[in-house]
């Protein structure tokens, strides 16, 4: 027969445990959605940003980067642009002799995808479909980050969190063994 104190011991333990687990669980879903969420706004701003640097003249579309942040400078920086237009593409120089593979799209309707990239790094990329209503040329507007760094931060975060988390389940687990064995 297995006494009070065992029964209490293994089912406290059990409970924290499991509770452990879910909130570890919970934690980390939490972290990745979030991670995921702060990529597509900041592409979001991104796409705003090259749109408002997007001039039509002569019957093409044409990008001043002189109105454009410094981070689309530097080869392979790890932010990148792309616009698709029937017979030529505009690129950042971030993305140097990469290209991005883009489906095009019709005027407003958008698409956010993870790919391969530059250095055969992850990537996020969001599209918009551009169309001018003066000349009826259509253009696929492409923002890409590239997801390496963000991808290591978060594995540092979630990992020094479950270091935690299992360094305080095992103290909570000792404390249960140690007052249940005082207390009876």
């Amino acid at each position: 027969m297995i006494s009070i104190r065992t029964k209490l011991s293994l089912w406290l333990t059990g409970l924290v445990v499991i509770s452990t687990a879910v909130g570890i669980i919970f934690f980390e879903s939490m972290l990745r959605q979030a991670f995921h969420d702060s990529i597509i706004a900041r592409l979001q701003e991104d796409l705003q940003q090259v749109l408002l640097a997007t001039h039509l003249e002569d019957g093409t579309f044409r990008i001043d980067e002189s109105q454009l942040s410094s981070f689309y400078r530097p080869v392979y920086s790890g932010r990148y642009y792309q616009l698709d237009l029937p017979e030529q593409e505009l690129r950042s120089r971030s993305l140097w002799d990469q290209r991005l593979e883009v489906a095009d799209l019709e005027k407003g309707e958008t698409s956010a995808w993870q790919t391969k990239g530059p250095q055969n790094h992850d990537i996020q990329l969001l599209s918009i479909g551009l169309k001018s209503e003066t000349s009826g040329l259509s253009a696929t507007l492409t923002v890409a980050q590239d997801l390496s760094i963000g991808r290591k931060v978060f594995s540092e975060v979630y990992g020094t969190k479950l270091i935690v988390n299992l360094a305080m389940l095992l103290a909570m687990i000792m404390g249960i063994f140690l007052v249940l064995r005082q207390s009876f």
